[in-house]
């Protein structure tokens, strides 16, 4: 059974989804008519600066106009996520930086672990030891503690292995397919030619991990 790798970071997982969605034309095509509406809005104010003008109250004369265009877009960019089940914590943010770099949502979704030369500093005392076993076991020792906290750097600064992305890239792919398209598991198990639950064990962890919100029917017809 293949499951979710819990030491995928949450970011990567992210990149994975905001990608995905970036080849989604039905959801690119909502991307662009945003950046044509609001374009003038969201070239000339910071994501800050929105924010601060659609929460203005009662704004002086000047501000009107722009107090309403932020609070339009800001709607906008909620009902945009609500549709595709993503978590607002996270996605309107994303989206907005998006729509005014169109390029963004595909970066990041791709980097691992590259296998690269390093060396590692052994150190041992003949005398300490009886055998040449017990050396050949302490400096296994030594290098597996190295490279372990070289590893957990990398998976901090949000890298996963290399051997792992196939895995990961079918795991977003049926999360995607589920939350963001509404298909059932069945459908998903069909095209995908896998196992359901296989699916749904590798799916369900990143749909909490994210705070996705998945469709509650068990079937129904798929968004187009």
């Amino acid at each position: 059974m293949v499951t979710f790798d819990f030491d995928v970071t949450r970011s990567k997982c992210i990149d994975y989804i905001l990608y995905l969605l970036a080849q989604h034309e039905p959801f690119t095509q909502r991307l662009e008519e945003l950046r044509q509406t609001y374009s003038s809005l969201i070239t000339c104010h910071s994501w800050m600066e929105i924010n601060v003008l659609k929460s203005i109250g009662d704004p002086p004369p000047s501000l009107r106009q722009d107090c309403a265009q932020a609070k339009e877009y800001y709607e906008s960019l909620v009902a945009l996520v609500k549709e595709y089940g993503l978590n607002p914590d996270w996605a309107i943010e994303r989206i907005n930086y998006g729509i005014l770099y169109p390029n963004a949502l595909v970066i990041g979704a791709v980097d691992s672990i590259e296998v690269e030369p390093r060396q590692y500093t052994i150190t041992w005392n003949t005398r300490s030891f009886l055998t040449r076993k017990q050396i050949k076991e302490d400096i296994l020792r030594q290098f597996k503690e190295q490279w372990s906290d070289y590893e957990q750097t990398m998976r901090e600064a949000g890298f996963i292995r290399t051997r792992k992305r196939g895995a990961l890239e079918d795991h977003m792919r049926w999360v995607f397919r589920r939350v963001c398209l509404k298909q059932s598991w069945n459908q998903i198990a069909k095209e995908e030619h896998a196992n359901v639950d296989t699916i749904r064990h590798s799916v369900e962890p990143i749909i909490k991990l994210l705070g996705l919100q998945p469709p509650k029917l068990r079937g129904g017809r798929p968004r187009k």
